[in-house]
């Protein structure tokens, strides 16, 4: 092969896996080179570029991730991948997540997966955009209607590219209206499984036997009213990707039997003896954090490692910055092509300060009210409906007051000469230096300050007011 190829550098102790690899790669045009010495590998490593490092993890002398780490300042350039089985996830995530490795593909692999993974680096770093990491130099998605700009939404677009790849559970936590479901499609759609099917489900739509019907499909006779053969979401989702929405409500009954499909790779339909392979990315999602699913003894804590692999966080719309205003504004174009609305200085405010405990969802629904039934293309807030409008301008879109622990961390800075009674400072005292301690550590960036004291912005203006006026 030419030295001009991009080089593959393959790292495992078991002489097969690379031998499999070399073979698999030949339908590439890269070079490879392959190690079972952990150890040999490091030094060779530390001399010679590589566009791609893949590694497997347990490995004597060296885990794939010591290595990973190992090469910090040698390989920067190179994109990391670790091969490994579930036992290792707690290592490998807190690798992924730190950044020291870029892909995780599970064994056994699916070759079109890896080859997928493969191409998609090589490609993306033979483009002047690909840079030293090709996984997550651009923010935006291409196939994926997301939008945002804010450093919460980047992080998340980076998280996305990483983990489509990794081909192993990812759990997608946020509240309400954030967006799960497109996050999970964008992952499906980053993913080798991109041209299979999307199967989605609301695990909180049906009951404990329809779902087990609607999952694993049935047989004719199998219960009362089943006059024919059923295919289950299981095998719609096959080759591609099964999200279930809302997964804390999964049936404590059902959540054993998911339990076993991932664990076997099969499953059972209803009235029937035939066990069916099953081959597709299991995307999961709630509201609630599985942690708190499992104290609150409503999840099984052995299914929660099984799903929780990758766990993804999206960020709540109060969080995001200026993402509003963007997300207002294309949404207002998908309604009225025919109209470029202006927003008002109080307009764009309010974009800015509410704080949406409806998130996304809520402002897509607010934004096709305004662009129907605006009659200026000056938007102020006369265009908002009246209970949002008076919500706002009274502060009662608020989530939350200040935490204990803030007005406590509060109590103790206005009190530094002592703790006697005499150092005792009023509560309105303690609040005001508790939200001019926020502005000073966001450079009176009020929208910001508010998320950090977990209240509105327009609590926080309201609050500035009050003082001018000597109260």
């Amino acid at each position: 092969m030419s030295n001009h190829l991009p080089v593959v550098c393959v790292v495992d102790d078991e002489r097969s896996i690379g031998r499999a690899l070399m073979r698999l790669f030949r339908r590439l045009e890269v070079s490879v080179e392959a190690f079972v010495d952990p150890v040999e590998a490091l030094a060779w490593l530390k001399q010679n570029p590589v566009a791609i490092l893949i590694t497997d993890q347990r490995m004597p002398g060296m885990s794939g991730t010591e290595l990973v780490a190992a090469l910090d300042g040698f390989q920067d350039a190179a994109t990391k991948f670790v091969l490994s089985g579930y036992s290792d996830f707690a290592e490998i995530t807190a690798a992924f997540n730190s950044g020291q490795i870029h892909k995780y593909i599970a064994k056994p692999w699916d070759d079109d997966e890896l080859l997928y993974a493969v191409e998609r680096v090589i490609a993306l770093k033979e483009t002047p955009e690909g840079g030293s990491d090709a996984l997550g130099a651009q923010p935006v998605l291409p196939n994926s209607p997301m939008l945002g700009a804010s450093p919460h939404m980047v992080k998340l677009f980076e998280q996305l590219r990483r983990m489509s790849t990794a081909n192993v559970p990812v759990f997608i936590h946020g509240e309400t209206g954030t967006g799960k479901e497109l996050v999970a499609r964008a992952l499906h759609q980053e993913s080798f499984r991109a041209k299979q099917p999307f199967v989605p489900v609301n695990c909180a739509n049906f009951s404990s036997e329809l779902m087990e019907s609607q999952l694993f499909g049935h047989k004719k006779g199998a219960f009362t009213g089943a006059d024919k053969d059923r295919t289950g979401l299981l095998a719609a989702a096959n080759g591609g990707t099964l999200f279930l929405d809302e997964v804390t409500t999964l049936p404590m009954e059902l959540q054993a039997k998911l339990l076993r499909v991932l664990q076997e790779r099969e499953y059972t339909p209803l009235g029937s003896n035939e066990l069916v392979p099953f081959d597709a990315q299991i995307l999961s999602a709630s509201s609630k954090r599985l942690s708190a699913a499992v104290e609150d003894g409503e999840f099984r804590e052995d299914l929660r490692y099984r799903l929780e692999v990758l766990p993804l966080d999206v960020p709540p719309l109060r969080e995001r910055d200026s993402d509003a205003v963007i997300l207002f504004r294309h949404y207002l174009r998908e309604v009225r092509q025919d109209i470029r609305f202006e927003f008002s200085r109080d307009f764009e405010r309010f974009l800015q300060e509410y704080s949406w405990p409806g998130n996304v969802r809520q402002l897509v629904n607010l934004a096709g009210y305004v662009a129907t039934m605006a009659d200026a293309e000056e938007l102020n807030l006369n265009n908002l409906p009246a209970e949002t409008r008076e919500s706002y301008l009274a502060g009662g879109d608020q989530a939350v007051t200040a935490s204990p622990t803030e007005l406590a961390g509060a109590t103790a800075a206005a009190t530094e000469a002592g703790d006697t009674e005499e150092s005792i400072v009023p509560l309105k005292d303690v609040e005001r230096r508790a939200i001019e301690q926020a502005l000073a550590q966001c450079d009176d960036n009020i929208p910001k300050a508010a998320a950090l004291l977990g209240v509105s912005a327009s609590t926080i203006y309201r609050k500035i007011q009050s003082w001018g006026d000597g109260d």
